[in-house]
């Protein structure tokens, strides 16, 4: 409507909308009135759930009225019809099947007809072309009910055939989906995380693959858990001490039930609507969300209204325990003697337990570490970030705290789409806007979604292009820059995946890119190759912004993003803190994993007087996964400048660097374990057997050991078909250990190798793999 509006009938944006409101809310009146006098009960009260529907959507007016402001952060820009459609439609995060759909390993066969994009222009919308964003396939690759059908993502498709036993060569059946659906989205995604609410939690370990040792309910009734998940209270400490292990012992629960069957044997009309409300916003959520496997955190949050209905039977459970003592004949004094009883069994026992994980007072870590990544930065510098936990601590330190406000955060995650390509333009805070090579109509709505790599034999493979003419060529729509595609229409190449960045001295000795004493190292040309054969949206953005920057600004990597991201220039860049700078000097070897260039004395300043870590040397404060693992960059960035120090034989200073960090993360805040994802305190250990440190490697391996030797008792207790969850772990574990032990033997620690090859032996001896 507000197309014809605009485009057709010359009006101003957003008239289209304001005569739909006026047109329904004229409509509603008649019918309301119309209904009333001629008894339409029905036709009333729909017309009136309409109306309060519609009440209910004027809250996005604030949405609007904010974007049109142009504050700093404007997810999805829906300053008008069109992008708020999208923004409703939470368009970015594509489309999920629901009723009907293929399954992971359907091939397609076409795609379906699109629907026109639009833009808003400067005086009407703009037509971008028809967006195609489904696949069409053969009527035998689609089923009903389809939940196995995510195939884009490689390790979804190996998950699916793990968890359902397929070979690659397997085609998925009807069951098999609902296998995965009963097994996986009803049971790992929802209602473990409904028994952790009411009957209890043994960690905050993400579970992936229905491991026995992380995030599964328990309840404290020992001989019940134990069948399940082994003996709890022979853990390594980190997790039998874990602060979210909360043992509720079924009583929220029990007295849940007990609420549900009052509620049915009183009031069955009412209670059949607060069961639809539990269904609905759990089970039904379950089904609409069709949730695709390792995802990066469990999805509690979408099931919280579920919570909601329970409690009110949880209430109504009260009641049925009154009446339970009024047949005992206890009198006037019933309901006060169930509600102190009842008080005591649930909502007490409920905060005594779930208090201290929950208690966020002291925890400060969020934006302790938005900090962290700021002051990496040189002044004016441009920070490249990704994803949610890396870029919004940033966003509210700058936005509320006012903290570093000169820095310009990018988040990869969000750089593939228009929208927010649109907003680099804009000046944010103190921070200047950020040009690009390409026009806004060469990255707009479809065009340009990915670039896929094609050898262009008039172009030597061997030989670097300027990415800047690249780019150009990129994003030419002219015959020689593209090629046709299988469904008729053309698409842009790259012709080569060798470039080069022209280097300005003088303007990097005028920005002081590099120190004085360092600039005899500058290359020419900064020569990288594209790491794939494939680049997508915001790869391209951030080429774009390489070429168009020109070394005018600082330009920052944050150390937690996807190395890929580094779009192969992983030799250019230069360890600051918690991100690497692009520098014009090339060392051979350098990884981010691994860097071999370090602004040494920024490192050590940041880790020793700047760096803040959340209260985490404090005691009694719970620091969950996720937290974790954001303390985990200063660790990493410890052992980087632990091990650059050694290096330039600052052995004492890399002592001084470890002792710092570790005194600083506390074992009460981040307990010393060894897991697949949690290497750090290896890394620790093997940076202090290189410092020369005696005194804290046999600290960091005793603890270790500690953690392996009550892991293979623990696992001891499991049942025989959950031992094998563990296996990759032990293994991991005894090759760490035996990896500290040949560290601490070629360092000069003779008597820490030999105690710990000892005990790797001993360990082995009862470990059967």
């Amino acid at each position: 409507m507000d197309i014809l509006f605009v485009n057709n009938f010359g009006l101003p944006f957003n008239s289209g909308v304001f005569f739909t409101i006026i047109l329904l809310g004229v409509a509603a009146f008649f019918i309301l009135r119309f209904a009333k006098s001629k008894g339409h009960y029905f036709l009333h009260l729909g017309t009136l759930s309409f109306v309060f529907i519609l009440i209910g959507y004027s809250t996005f007016f604030q949405t609007i009225i904010r974007s049109n402001a142009d504050v700093p952060i404007d997810m999805t820009n829906p300053d008008n019809a069109i992008t708020l459609i999208k923004y409703l439609q939470r368009e970015q995060y594509g489309k999920v099947p629901l009723l009907t759909g293929p399954d992971y390993n359907s091939k397609p066969n076409g795609m379906k007809d699109g629907h026109m994009e639009y833009w808003k222009g400067p005086k009407n919308y703009v037509e971008l072309g028809e967006k195609k964003d489904e696949y069409t396939y053969e009527s035998g690759d689609v089923r009903f009910f389809p939940r196995i059908w995510d195939g884009n993502d490689p390790s979804h498709a190996s998950y699916y055939r793990n968890y359902l036993g397929l070979s690659e060569s397997d085609d998925p059946s009807s069951s098999d989906n609902i296998k995965f659906f009963l097994g996986y989205q009803v049971n790992q995604m929802w209602w473990r995380y409904f028994c952790w609410n009411y009957i209890g939690r043994q960690n905050d370990f993400q579970n992936i693959m229905g491991e026995p040792h992380t995030g599964n309910w328990v309840s404290g009734i020992k001989f019940l858990d134990k069948n399940r998940v082994g003996d709890l209270d022979k853990m390594p400490e980190g997790f039998r001490n874990n602060r979210a292990r909360n043992e509720l012992y079924f009583l929220p629960f029990i007295l849940g039930l007990l609420g549900l069957i009052f509620h049915f044997q009183n009031d069955k009309r009412n209670a059949f609507i607060v069961t639809l409300l539990f269904f609905f916003t759990g089970l039904a959520i379950v089904i609409y969300l069709n949730n695709t496997p390792l995802q990066p955190r469990e999805r509690d949050y979408a099931y919280a209204g579920a919570t909601y209905a329970f409690a009110i039977w949880i209430g109504l459970g009260v009641m049925m325990v009154s009446d339970w003592f009024k047949k005992l004949k206890l009198g006037n004094m019933s309901p006060a003697i169930a509600t102190v009883l009842c008080l005591l069994a649930v909502p007490v026992l409920m905060a005594s337990k779930e208090w201290d994980d929950h208690d966020r007072s002291r925890k400060t870590l969020a934006l302790a570490s938005a900090k962290n990544y700021l002051n990496s930065c040189e002044p004016n510098a441009i920070l490249f970030t990704e994803g949610d936990n890396d870029t919004y601590p940033l966003w509210y330190a700058q936005e509320v705290e006012g903290i570093r406000t000169d820095v310009r955060l990018i988040n990869i995650s969000l750089l593939g789409i228009d929208w927010y390509i649109d907003q680099l333009s804009y000046k944010v805070n103190d921070a200047a806007p950020v040009p690009l090579i390409w026009k806004p109509e060469q990255y707009r709505g479809e065009k340009r979604n990915y670039i896929q790599y094609l050898d262009n034999k008039s172009i030597a493979q061997d030989k670097a292009v300027n990415l800047k003419e690249i780019l150009e060529f990129i994003g030419s729509d002219a015959g020689g820059a593209t090629l046709p595609t299988m469904d008729g229409s053309v698409s842009n190449y790259f012709p080569t995946k060798n470039f080069f960045i022209p280097v300005d001295k003088n303007l990097i000795a005028q920005n002081k890119v590099l120190p004085a004493n360092d600039t005899s190292a500058i290359a020419d040309i900064v020569q990288f190759t594209l790491p794939n054969n494939v680049a997508y949206k915001n790869d391209l953005a951030i080429l774009n912004i390489l070429a168009a920057n020109a070394w005018k600004r600082p330009i920052y990597f944050a150390n937690s993003i996807d190395p890929d991201h580094y779009e192969g220039l992983q030799e250019y860049l230069q360890l600051e803190g918690l991100a690497f700078k692009l520098v014009p000097v090339r060392t051979p070897g350098s990884t981010p994993n691994t860097p071999l260039r370090v602004n040494t004395e920024k490192c050590m300043d940041l880790i020793m007087n700047k760096f803040e870590f959340g209260n985490a040397d404090q005691q009694g404060i719970h620091y969950d996964q996720t937290n974790r693992r954001m303390l985990n960059t200063p660790r990493i960035l410890a052992v980087q400048l632990a091990d650059n120090l050694v290096r330039l034989n600052r052995k004492a200073d890399a002592i001084k660097v470890i002792e710092k960090v570790l005194k600083s993360i506390s074992e009460s805040s981040y307990p010393v374990m060894i897991t697949q994802e949690d290497r750090t305190m290896i890394l620790m250990a093997d940076a202090a057997i290189k410092a020369g440190s005696a005194e804290i490697s046999k600290k960091i391996t005793d603890k270790l050991l500690k953690f392996v030797k009550e892991d293979i008792q623990y696992v001891a207790t499991l049942k025989a078909d959950h031992k094998s969850f563990k296996q990759d772990d032990l293994q991991f574990s005894l090759t760490a250990l035996n990896f500290l032990a040949n560290e601490a033997k070629m360092n000069g620690m003779p008597e820490l190798a030999a105690s710990l090859e000892k005990e790797v032996q001993t360990l082995a001896k009862g470990v059967m793999f």
